[in-house]
């Protein structure tokens, strides 16, 4: 099944899977699939809205408020239903800005972001790096006592 949360003026008013097409038959709404749908019912049944990507409305099935509908996981849902049944608003976060592109003079480059590590990953990658410093640390210390004996005897 699908979910989706409907937005209006930046508020997430709702959030359900039940969809509405115009039978010009008997001039009423009827329940359909998403594919064949018009409309958007609201849980409580009480709003019917328009959503621009459904499909075509005829004249006759009357003007109605136009909303957004956008597809979520499940789990959104379930949250989002729990939060709205509670009394809380839903506010949509806002889009992040469009970065502005740096100016080709300054010589910036962008860098390749890098995948996130897993746990795992992170932890061998951290024991082969100790490992690294550890040997490090052990050549520094030899050629250190190396260079002792050799000022001692270029100097005495």
């Amino acid at each position: 099944m699908k979910y989706y949360k409907v937005i209006a003026n930046g508020t997430v008013i709702d959030a359900n899977f039940v969809w509405l097409k115009w039978q010009e038959k008997n001039r009423i709404l009827i329940g359909c699939d998403a594919e064949d749908a018009q409309f958007i019912q609201s849980t409580d049944q009480a709003h019917v809205w328009r959503v621009p990507w459904l499909n075509p409305v005829p004249a006759g099935a009357g003007e109605y408020e136009t909303v957004e509908a956008v597809e979520i996981t499940e789990e959104e849902y379930i949250t989002i239903r729990q939060q709205l049944d509670d009394g809380f608003e839903v506010v949509e976060p806002e889009e992040p800005e469009t970065p502005v592109e740096p100016d080709p003079e300054e010589g910036t480059e962008e860098t390749p972001t890098e995948p996130v590590m897993t746990p795992e990953e992170m932890r061998r990658k951290i024991t082969q790096l100790e490992a690294a410093l550890e040997e490090q640390t052990m050549t520094n210390e030899f050629l250190m006592g190396c260079l002792l004996e050799m000022s001692e005897v270029v100097y005495d």
